[in-house]
């Protein structure tokens, strides 16, 4: 069962932030500075953020990401927790943890497996010198 999403999306090129919930446009980010305040912490321009919801109990099925124009992917637990399995490697994401994940072309899979919900910001962003410090795959 693939999870239900809630997403925001920035699209630099217009000139500010359009928010979509539940295919619902909003104005601005005014509403959510918490998410906004999270997302800065990764020194790097944002392509697109949105929130990922994973119900208690499912799973995404065994997938491939398109490539993402040169971002790196960061996932950052909020809610629960869970797992990612990235081809044989699996890796437990904790709350409060920035997780630059490499899943391009690289088959992988996530199953919550606790008792509540699990919700991760995730925050596509261009490399940048700090980025190149902290991920040795960059």
């Amino acid at each position: 069962m693939l999870s239900q999403k809630f997403w925001l999306e920035h699209n630099l090129g217009k000139g500010g932030w359009q928010i979509a919930r539940e295919h619902r446009e909003i104005p601005d980010l005014s509403a959510y500075p918490e998410i906004v305040r999270v997302a800065e912490v990764v020194p790097a321009t944002r392509k697109q953020l949105w929130v990922s919801c994973l119900r208690a109990g499912a799973s995404i099925r065994p997938h491939n990401d398109s490539e993402r124009a040169g971002a790196v992917r960061i996932h950052v637990p909020l809610v629960g927790a869970g797992t990612l399995l990235i081809e044989e490697q699996t890796y437990r994401m904790r709350v409060g943890e920035y997780w630059a994940v490499d899943t391009v072309g690289r088959q992988h899979s996530a199953h919550n497996d606790g008792p509540i919900d699990r919700i991760h910001l995730l925050v596509d962003v261009l490399p940048s010198p700090w980025l190149r410090d902290h991920v040795p795959w960059l």
